[in-house]
């Protein structure tokens, strides 16, 4: 179907590799981080609702089911329970992805080094293994992102009906893990109407379509953020640009009198419109990494060639379109949602971390011609930054062992017989405690808390147990305390001093 690698390195190798090395990251990043996240929760219980049959349930758990559905599926085809169900298939989608990133690679024009090269720096991509313990929807998308560019150019390279429906087939499982993916399969499909009238899309031409592109972004975002109710889109966006401005002169009164808060009044506006623009960028650089930033700044002055075969459609032009997209995506979003995390830049940082082969070999090419000592010292500083810069995404160690050992401790004090007449204030406290319900966001919340403190709710309940953090300070917990006189039957606290506190109501009242 499309030439993979040269006749020294063979695609079963590779792949193999790819995979193994996929599994062995998930199983390292599983033993340094075990317990589960908050969003894992979610799905995992959808996932277990779907294996049980009760789909009115596994639908109510996330808007968005098929990752759960995936974690269903997989569950009931080996036998997994759905926790370990997901945590596999994110290892095995990992390993998917890598061998698209190696197609996509020598779609580029990569000789045997840079290919195990790409394989090294996906496997060690630091933003990729701070993720691999989490139970995401981000690995499944990922794969068919990359996947659906690799079929895309088959299709333009082989205007075949396999390729074709494989790119089509690719395109609508990214969408069904992640809306954005719609997104981009409605791109490329536009650059592929563009390109049969022309061999190359040009730049100005690129720019054209990304404004035609650009409303339908906009629209998909107002939908996101709006539940649906695109209606309504204003009166959220004014809701939220306020909210910002609150925010940002509530940080102007805690400034010292001066020229600098002086300044910050008057530009109070062009700040907060263009603050998600800077946190954007400041997101991208962190998932990229620095070190691999600092590999991909050296592209300007080494300017690798980017090969590939003559009778391929140039891969170059498809990549600076997808990424074209990604980046608008990013914008719209940074400022529709206001809402910035590390998992959304992540397709972008994998395409940018996709030239980084080519430049290391090009920059150890001029290494090589500008003398020993000054090469030498040039490839022992990279050799330095990457191994650095590899090795920290290995190294995240959990803190949250605490809310697994107070949920552990709940459930072997109530003997393990649910439904646990339990409430906390922590997802993945609730969930180690035996806790199978997927409940809503806010049943964890501050408000859900004062609640429950100040009503007759705790009378129906056999423990309580409280973390103190953002929806629950030390001090309103002291207030409970004097005012009750109960004293906590258990304290679990981690290193960084955050604690939660157990009440067993069945002995304090």
């Amino acid at each position: 179907m499309f030439r993979l690698v040269d006749s020294r390195l063979t695609a079963p190798v590779l792949y193999g590799l790819m995979m193994a090395g996929s599994l062995a990251i998930g199983y390292w990043a599983h033993l340094i981080d075990p317990v589960i996240n908050q969003d894992g929760v979610i799905y995992v219980m959808a996932g277990q609702a779907f294996l049980n049959g009760d789909f009115e349930a596994g639908f109510g758990g996330y808007k968005w089911p098929f990752f759960s559905m995936s974690i269903a599926l997989f569950g009931w085809l080996t036998g997994l329970p759905a926790e370990a169900s997901a945590l596999t298939f994110n290892a095995l989608m990992r390993g998917l992805g890598g061998i698209a990133f190696l197609v996509i690679s020598r779609r580029f024009g990569a000789n045997r080094i840079q290919l195990v090269l790409a394989g090294i720096v996906y496997l060690f991509c630091p933003a990729l293994n701070e993720l691999q313990s989490k139970i995401i929807r981000d690995f499944a998308f990922l794969a068919c992102f990359l996947w659906m560019i690799v079929f895309f150019v088959e299709t333009l390279g082989r205007p075949m009906p396999r390729n074709l429906v494989l790119f089509v087939a690719a395109g609508l499982l990214a969408t069904a893990y992640r809306m954005e993916g719609l997104l981009y399969f409605i791109g490329l499909i536009l650059y592929y109407l563009i390109l049969r009238g022309e061999r190359v899309v040009s730049c100005r031409t690129q720019c054209v379509v990304a404004l035609v592109a650009l409303p339908a972004v906009l629209y998909a975002g107002g939908l996101w953020i709006t539940n649906g109710d695109i209606a309504r889109i204003w009166e959220v966006l004014a809701i939220r640009f306020d909210k910002a401005v609150l925010g940002f002169e509530e940080g102007i009164v805690q400034m010292e009198a001066g020229w600098l808060k002086s300044a910050a009044i008057v530009l109070k506006v062009p700040i907060v419109l263009l603050e998600p623009l800077v946190r954007l960028l400041y997101s991208l650089v962190e998932v990229v990494s620095v070190g691999y930033v600092i590999v991909l700044a050296l592209w300007p002055f080494v300017r690798p060639v980017l090969r590939g075969d003559a009778s391929d459609v140039p891969m170059y032009g498809v990549w600076k379109w997808i990424v074209v997209l990604n980046l608008s995506v990013l914008v719209v979003y940074s400022f529709l949602i206001r809402i910035f995390n590390d998992r959304y830049p992540i397709s972008l940082a994998v395409l940018l971390i996709l030239l980084i082969p080519f430049v290391l070999t090009r920059t150890c090419e001029l290494a090589g011609k500008a003398g020993r000592i000054r090469g030498g010292a040039v490839l022992g500083i990279l050799g330095v930054l990457l191994t650095i810069n590899s090795v920290e995404g290995l190294d995240r160690f959990t803190t949250k062992y605490y809310l697994r050992d107070a949920g552990n401790w709940i459930a072997e004090a109530s003997g393990r017989a649910p439904p646990v007449r339990l409430y906390t204030n922590d997802r993945i406290l609730d969930y180690y405690a035996g806790n199978r319900t997927a409940r809503k966001q806010g049943h964890y919340s501050a408000r859900s808390v004062s609640r429950y403190l100040q009503d007759d709710r705790l009378k129906t309940l056999d423990f309580l147990a409280l973390k103190t953090g953002k929806t629950l300070s030390p001090e309103r917990v002291r207030e409970f305390q004097d005012r009750t006189g109960w004293v906590p039957r258990r304290v679990f606290e981690n290193g960084a001093g955050k604690r939660v506190l157990v009440f067993d109501l069945r002995t304090s009242r």
